[in-house]
């Protein structure tokens, strides 16, 4: 079973989101994959680092005489992603994200089914790259929340026979 949405969609509006508020010339990619070299300046890295259950499931019944009974089941979920600035601008770049990210801008740039939630303040990190000189590099905590829905089969019915009525069976009490 497939959700209706996936950490993967969740990663493409976070990184269409950065597109928009980053200058042109910025690079937006995904972090921690192998064998693939980050772009030489201007760019920001992105990775989930967390996801937390925010609330029980919910589930919905629909009753289909046509097509079949299903129910769908929503988890509500918080995802961090950590986002990496690596640029002589990055502490305004990294503040651009994060102004925009605790705006109505922002909660209306994503899909309904993917929220911004808030944002922590723009931390500098130190980073040394392998010429072993130091890199511009401001890293901000992004927390959305998302509801995945898994829809599986299921048997409803539209009315009930009387209930069995036993019989009562004199001496065997």
């Amino acid at each position: 079973m497939i959700p209706s949405v996936t950490q993967s969609d969740v990663l493409k509006a976070v990184g269409d989101f950065l597109v928009t508020v980053l200058p042109s010339g910025f690079s937006v990619i995904q972090a921690l994959d192998n064998l693939v070299a980050p772009p030489v300046t201007n760019y920001a890295a992105m990775q989930i680092v967390t996801q937390s259950r925010l609330a029980t499931n919910i589930q919905t019944d629909t009753l289909d005489l046509a097509d079949g009974d299903y129910s769908q089941i929503t988890q509500k979920i918080e995802l961090s992603i950590q986002v990496d600035v690596y640029s002589e601008t990055a502490s305004d770049q990294s503040n651009v994200i994060s102004t925009l990210f605790r705006d109505a801008y922002a909660y209306n740039f994503f899909p309904e089914n993917i929220k911004p939630l808030y944002c922590d303040d723009p931390k500098q990190i130190v980073f040394v790259n392998d010429a072993m000189q130091y890199e511009k590099r401001f890293m901000i905590m992004l927390y959305l929340q998302y509801d995945p829905v898994v829809t599986v089969d299921t048997q409803l019915a539209i009315e009930l026979n009387p209930p069995f009525i036993y019989p009562v069976v004199e001496g065997l009490l």
